[in-house]
């Protein structure tokens, strides 16, 4: 009867699979971060635009004032001043990212080093057992051959 084949490195090549997976899950936590700071950046683009319009609207009215236009400012200002300060998060954030990224390609390649050596010691382990098996029939066949009489055997005296 043939043997089952065991890695015996199969609790190593989980342990990466799982390491693998969980760095999957950092990834795409991070990405959605970035994202979402992405989404706070234009949304803050779009504030500043709308501001803009609606002070280039009213100065064609004619209907600013001093305290308007101070207002004005003061708020394009602080857009201004937050929007970079979400281009630098930003950029941060996609550092991280490309850093969680190249985590997990190095995550995935050492978890497929393990599948690919499985691979190599299932198919040694088969050919062995096919060898085994073959050599088993061949004694079988040997042995038959050699209890049979002359006779039996087919053969003429």
């Amino acid at each position: 009867m043939a043997r089952k084949f065991q890695f015996r490195l199969e609790a190593i090549r989980k342990l990466r699979e799982r390491a693998e997976r969980a760095q999957q899950r950092v990834l795409a936590e991070s990405i959605q971060q970035a994202q979402s700071t992405q989404a706070r950046h234009d949304e803050l683009g779009i504030r500043l635009r709308r501001a803009d319009l609606e002070t280039r609207t009213t100065q064609e009215v004619g209907a600013l004032d001093l305290r308007a236009i101070r207002e004005h400012q003061l708020h394009r200002a602080w857009l201004l001043s937050e929007k970079e300060r979400l281009t630098d998060e930003l950029v941060k954030r996609q550092a991280v990212v490309e850093a969680e990224r190249s985590k997990l390609v190095e995550a995935a390649q050492q978890r497929k080093v393990l599948e690919k050596l499985r691979e190599r010691r299932e198919a040694a382990h088969h050919e062995m057992v096919q060898r085994e098996e073959q050599a088993s029939t061949d004694e079988i066949a040997i042995l038959t051959h050699s209890r049979q009489g002359p006779f039996e055997s087919g053969e003429d005296r």
